[in-house]
Formats: C-alpha cells, structure tokens, sequence
C-alpha cells in the first residue's frame, strides 16, 4: 500500500516537472518569435539589440501573466529595452495609463485584440 503512494507521489512530481519544462520551452520559443517580429528593437524609443550579446532586452507582457491564455500570444508581447519597460517614466510598469495610448495609437491591431479579451474578461470574471 505504501509503495503505491509513493509511486503515486513520484509520477505526480515526475509530470509537474514536465509541465514546467514544456512550458518554459513554448515561453522560450514566443520570447523568440517576439524579439524576431520586432526586430530585436525597444519598440517605444527604437533602441536596436545586438543579436549576438544576450540580455538588456525585455519582452514585456502587456496584459499581466496572471492572464494564462494570454502567456503565450504573441500579441501579449512587446519588446522593449530594460529602460523602457521597467524605469522610464513612460515604461508599462511606472505609467499603465501612458503606455495603452502608445499601444492604442502605434499598435492599433495588438490594442484592439487585447482590449477585446480584456473587455471579455471584465463581462465574464473568473471565480
């Protein structure tokens, strides 16, 4: 009875290791696919990253983590330098409020699909 529990418990800690994995893999590859569709570019000053030096970028959930359906989607997802996206006085994290004007009037597609889900989700909250 006792081996069972713990083959149980095993398994269990087995598939949440794997669940971790897999999902800092999707998050690796969306991190990718966001940093190549902007062209490795702060989208709000238009600082250009050096490809071959890794850090000093950031890609920037737009809607929180918190959101799960959203973690993923590319349209979550900003590239921005470590100034911009954290100590600006324009970056999301010091001025929501700014930072959705710049979405709405320079990203007015990606501004659109989130205010939709976001809408949705203030109509239907969670439990």
């Amino acid at each position: 009875m006792v081996k069972k529990k713990v083959t149980k418990a095993l398994l269990a800690k087995r598939e949440k290791r794997k669940e971790k994995r897999e999902l800092k893999e999707a998050w690796l590859k969306a991190r990718s696919e966001c940093l190549e569709r902007d062209n490795h570019t702060c989208q709000i000053c238009g600082y250009k990253f050096d490809k071959a030096k890794p850090g000093g970028t950031a890609v920037h959930h737009i809607v929180p983590r918190q959101y799960k359906e959203l973690f993923l989607e590319l349209d979550n997802l900003i590239t921005l330098c470590s100034r911009c996206h954290r100590w600006g006085k324009d970056s999301p994290h010091q001025n929501a409020l700014w930072f959705a004007e710049w979405l709405k009037k320079n990203r007015p597609e990606q501004y659109s699909k989130l205010k939709s889900f976001l809408d949705n989700a203030a109509e239907n909250p969670r439990i």
